[in-house]
């Protein structure tokens, strides 16, 4: 299904020193997570990797409310370009192959942040007049006091040569009420429509979709598209080889595929979920996160282990319980094939998986 899209895994890293944060890259031509051609039928094992050194280490300016040291970091396009931004809303862009950071628009703080990067490739085209890249911050947990923000790539004006950040702030979801008693979990999103449409769900409030890419604000609404919600955990991923979204599956957190593209009634899977076997029968699995790769390739990292974290992933200063505490990372493929029946059958196909120990008291946050 062709070379795969993203040469690195990003990792958003607690340093042993509290607030002390690092980004560390893996090379996926090094450490391949990926055979190149059909994994051998013995194929099952798991190889211990050492964790990357810091690229770039930083920490978050004291909060003027508190002590909290909090910095969350998303990633920006397909290369190593990721926006990171702290607990008092400050947002920089680090851009790990140019060894170059710089600063973006500031938003308003957030504490559990879910975010939706929209990659276009007009980012660096002067003579393209078209939006850029975006990336678009909500609340997991939001409140009516919250924001929901978009930093965008675009034009200051038609006169404009090059493309600057902006932030845009856009419209809550209806679910998030004045005095509202009940905060309702984003438990799953999406980009849909071709790109031009997000799409949430919230437990007990349903799924909502807006358009965004190519509206102006005015026409920045949310349409209640039902009362259930995605069958997914987390972000769903578009694989355009297939025309299907893949994402963990909201029970078991397995990789499984929807159509995503109809949604006048609950979209069902249509493939998996799949076991990617990738979980140790004598740990307790912490958290799974999905990393989309291109061409039909994905990392799926599941965090295990005792490891003891505060709200915001710190390791609290417990070595012992950070230091037994890993991750797993695994590469998978999801091809489409015929079923017999004049139909198409997607399988998964598992690669390689690698673990990395959390050592020394610094323990790994995030992949993406």
């Amino acid at each position: 299904m062709g070379l795969i899209w993203r040469r690195f895994l990003n990792l958003l890293v607690n340093e042993h020193t509290p607030g002390v944060k690092s980004l560390r890259f893996i090379d996926l031509k090094r450490q391949r997570l990926f055979y190149p051609d059909t994994p051998p039928p013995t194929a099952s094992s798991t190889t211990t990797t050492r964790l990357p050194k810091p690229s770039f280490t930083f920490r978050p300016a004291d909060s003027d409310a508190s002590d909290e040291w909090r910095i969350h970091c998303f990633p920006l396009g397909v290369g190593r370009s990721v926006v990171c931004a702290d607990q008092s809303g400050r947002v920089f862009a680090v851009d790990a192959d140019a060894c170059v950071a710089g600063t973006m628009p500031s938003i308003k703080p957030k504490r559990m942040p879910l975010a939706l990067s929209i990659p276009r490739p007009v980012d660096d085209d002067e003579c393209c007049d078209d939006t850029g890249s975006s990336l678009l911050v909500m609340e997991r947990f939001p409140k009516y006091s919250d924001k929901f923000e978009a930093l965008v790539n675009r034009r200051h004006s038609f006169t404009s040569i090059n493309k600057t950040w902006h932030r845009d702030d856009l419209p809550l979801p209806p679910f998030v009420r004045k005095n509202s008693k009940n905060q309702h979990e984003i438990t799953a999103c999406a980009v849909v429509g071709g790109g031009s449409d997000i799409c949430i769900s919230a437990e007990g409030a349903g799924t909502y979709r807006m358009p965004w890419l190519g509206t102006k604000s005015h026409e920045w609404t949310w349409t209640q598209v039902g009362d259930w919600t995605l069958p997914f955990y987390g972000k769903a991923e578009f694989v355009p080889e297939l025309n299907l979204w893949f994402g963990l599956s909201a029970d078991t957190k397995a990789l499984a595929a929807a159509d995503l593209s109809a949604m006048d009634s609950r979209p069902q899977l249509v493939a998996g979920p799949w076991n990617d076997g990738a979980a140790p029968s004598e740990e307790c699995q912490q958290d799974a996160q999905l990393v989309n790769l291109g061409s039909g390739r994905f990392c799926i990292a599941r965090f295990f282990g005792p490891a003891v974290t505060d709200t915001d992933g710190d390791s609290g200063g417990d070595e012992s319980a950070a230091d037994k505490s890993f991750v797993v990372l695994t590469g998978v493929e999801v091809a489409g094939g015929g079923n017999g029946n004049g139909g198409m059958e997607i399988q998964m196909v598992k690669h390689m998986s690698r673990r990395l120990n959390n050592t020394d008291g610094a323990t790994i946050e995030a992949v993406f």
